[in-house]
């Protein structure tokens, strides 16, 4: 049964045919407006796009970005801006000189960081500035032992913008 524009209105009675017409419009992935071509339904069945063809190149990020495979209309506002997630890693290290305070600044989109300290003697706190924005994240650590000075070093991973 070929793709046949469906409309009904309210108290309408439902027929056979027209239930058999929208079980074969929905079975088609052909649904909408009168004119609009249906679906590619290939893309929608199980496993129809799997590792094969997304590797061959069949599946490319141009057609995700520019919304060939994916409508940007279906996703929240900004729910996938990029084909891919790209991450970095990057690192703050020094000494901590005795009672002295240093203040660590990560990237924008970080992951909690890994935080080193050759010795127990210290405290984590807010940064001495106020950034005023969520995508400069930043604290301070503060040596709390006043005769000597230890090694530092602060690793996170982040998303590259």
């Amino acid at each position: 049964m070929a793709y046949s524009f469906q409309t009904f209105g309210f108290n309408q009675v439902l027929t056979a045919a027209e239930m058999n017409q929208v079980e074969a419009n929905v079975r088609d992935h052909a649904h909408g407006a009168a004119g609009v071509a249906p679906i590619a339904s290939g893309w929608f069945a199980p496993g129809a796009v799997n590792a094969t063809d997304i590797a061959s190149g069949a599946v490319q990020a141009a057609s995700i970005a520019s919304g060939a495979v994916l409508p940007t209309t279906h996703l929240a506002s900004g729910g996938i801006i990029r084909a891919a997630l790209v991450t970095a890693t990057a690192e703050t290290a020094g000494t901590l000189g005795a009672g002295a305070s240093v203040d660590i600044a990560l990237n924008a989109y970080a992951f909690f960081p890994m935080i080193y300290t050759a010795s127990t003697d210290v405290r984590l706190t807010g940064h001495s500035t106020d950034a005023g924005d969520p995508d400069s994240p930043r604290f301070r650590l503060v040596n709390l032992n006043g005769g000597s000075g230890f090694a530092y070093n602060v690793e996170h991973r982040y998303v590259q913008g």
